[in-house]
């Protein structure tokens, strides 16, 4: 029997669990309002809803545009990019958790269990990490259920790519390539962007070849100086 006074009822909330809103719980407290109790009054406190607590790891892939080595955060985002956060091993029995980059290169990984967790970047095809390390981001700490954490810029940059070909003589003049036609030497040719601007110039070898390499990926013309 308690005698008539105001009082609230404060609730032990279990480890990753949190109360939830609107269910007799102040926000962002574990505890009721107060109540007043008068004389020979029984009082029935609502139900309360607990719910499982999560925390979450945040960020973000970068494509080094102006290939300066660094993750700008004005920089275009990479989606489609998988993450993997995986648990340390002495955090055990602990969950790893797979996810794609979305629009603008954003991934956010919802952790059911704090602990100390790893992300992994899963680095798509045609691209580099400007950090290796960056890679295998480790030791992150969430130390409660409700955290977020937010981890630096990881940064890809594409591959170089090239251009190759063949200049050759047409000796029977039908208008196709023929096995066994010469290739023809000191031929001069430039490579151009879309503005029209020359890249690289270069001339065929002894045989004919040309390569143009260390291409930015984008749209390019050959033009060929007969």
């Amino acid at each position: 029997d308690l005698p008539a006074g105001n009082y609230y009822v404060s609730i032990g909330v279990p480890e990753g669990y949190k109360p939830s809103v609107g269910t007799g719980v102040i926000a962002g407290t574990s505890r009721t309002s107060d109540v007043e109790l008068t004389p020979g009054r029984d009082l029935v406190i609502p139900p309360v809803a607990l719910t499982r607590a999560t925390g979450s790891i945040q960020g973000r892939v970068t494509v080094d545009s102006n290939k300066n080595g660094v993750a700008d955060s004005t920089e275009p985002g990479l989606s489609g990019v998988v993450i993997s956060v995986k648990p340390s091993p002495s955090s055990n029995n602990l969950p790893s958790v797979n996810v794609s980059t979305g629009q603008n290169g954003l991934f956010a990984i919802t952790l059911p269990v704090p602990g100390i967790y790893s992300v992994f970047v899963v680095v798509p095809e045609g691209y580099t990490l400007l950090n290796p390390r960056s890679g295998a981001i480790e030791g992150i700490n969430l130390v409660r259920v409700d955290q977020v954490l937010q981890v630096p810029p990881i940064g890809v940059v594409g591959k170089p790519s090239s251009i190759r070909g063949t200049i050759v003589v047409d000796v029977n003049k039908n208008g196709a390539f023929e096995q066994g036609e010469p290739g023809l030497p000191s031929v001069t040719l430039r490579v151009l962007d879309v503005t029209g601007a020359v890249v690289q110039e270069v001339q065929t070898d002894v045989n004919g070849g040309y390569s143009f390499g260390q291409l930015a990926s984008g749209i390019f013309a050959v033009q060929v100086f007969a």
